[in-house]
């Protein structure tokens, strides 16, 4: 694919000092933030910003991020390692807590569900892809903004902004509304408690997938916190505590 680089529709204010990269399609704006890591001319802060990917991707192999041209903002944002002040196993949380902050100026109620996405209700309307590239840390955000129909199949349903609210928000808004409280997440030494006062599942039941049951099988589980490094914090049958640092969680309404 041959790459255009545009301008954006407005000049964003950004509270980083990295350069603002705006292309109307990218196969993905990882991959894109990627090679500008790799060719020397990223910085803390660097964004890398699309009208539309061909090959979005999720936190699971396989999974695809699909939207249509200039609905939704979707970027990835370049963070150096050194900045943080929070625990880098953190990131992909804080990065969800800026964007339910976000979310939360425009009064619209919001939930992280551990460990990267973004619910209203039980509809998701944000994901988030966390990944290293040399000495930064790289956050893909996708945040649903006016699209109304989405592909079928999908596991969770999805919402926007406009289907929340009734009314359109320009990506290019949106981003210069989170990258303040992006900002202001990567030091925040209450995180801990914020985080968990937006807990999808906070005190429910839940079951462990192979994948995140340290027995190896399924496991049915109370959620009962956050941990300090970001693990999902739960309680068996028998009332002992134990962390998940991975693996997919299946919530019901005990």
């Amino acid at each position: 694919m041959e790459l255009s680089l545009i301008k954006p529709d407005r000049n964003i204010q950004s509270p980083f000092p990295g350069r603002i990269f705006f292309y109307e399609e990218l196969e993905s704006t990882m991959t894109q933030a990627r090679a500008l890591v790799a060719s020397g001319d990223a910085g803390q802060g660097t964004i890398v910003q699309a009208g539309t990917q061909s090959a979005g991707r999720g936190r699971i192999p396989g999974r695809k991020w699909e939207s249509g041209q200039g609905q939704n903002l979707l970027f990835t944002i370049l963070i150096e390692r050194k900045s943080l002040k929070i625990p880098i196993s953190v990131f992909p949380l804080a990065a969800g807590l800026a964007v339910s902050l976000a979310l939360e100026e425009l009064r619209i109620p919001c939930s992280i569900k551990w460990p990267n996405d973004i619910l209203c209700g039980e509809k998701k309307i944000c994901g988030i892809l966390c990944e290293t590239a040399g000495s930064f840390l790289s956050a893909g955000i996708g945040l649903n903004c006016n699209q109304e129909r989405f592909p079928g199949g999908l596991k969770r349903p999805p919402t926007s902004i406009f289907m929340e609210t009734g009314r359109e928000s320009p990506p290019s808004i949106l981003l210069e509304t989170l990258l303040p409280h992006l900002h202001s997440v990567l030091t925040m030494e209450n995180w801990h408690a914020e985080i968990e006062r937006r807990l999808y599942g906070m005190g429910r039941m839940a079951i462990l997938s192979e994948g995140a049951a340290d027995s190896g099988g399924e496991k049915r589980v109370r959620i009962s916190g956050i941990g300090g490094q970001g693990e999902l914090m739960v309680e068996g049958a028998d009332g002992a505590r134990s962390a998940v640092f991975t693996g997919e969680i299946l919530y019901d309404q005990s």
